[in-house]
């Protein structure tokens, strides 16, 4: 394959990566069990999770204290990590 057909097909796939990269229902899950609620997903968080996880959903919520709440979940095949703002 030429040079541009390689180009194409990488940007083809990285964005099917990033897209597909966060993971709605384990967040609301996770967050869930964590006490979050009034849950508000943002998708994919590229810089939320220090480059762990393979599915990183930005999220806002309200915590078990009435507090405003910001973050990522950060999860892989074998477990999820919250990591707040």
């Amino acid at each position: 394959m030429h040079k541009v057909s390689w180009l194409i097909v990488f940007l083809i796939v990285a964005g099917v990566v990033a897209f597909s990269a966060s993971s709605p229902k384990g967040a609301m899950r996770t967050l869930a069990l964590e006490g979050i609620t009034e849950i508000a997903l943002g998708g994919f968080a590229f810089f939320g999770c220090n480059g762990k996880g393979i599915w990183r959903t930005g999220f806002t919520g309200v915590s078990i204290d009435g507090d405003l709440v910001s973050g990522a979940v950060c999860a892989d095949f074998t477990s999820s990590t919250i990591v707040y703002n």
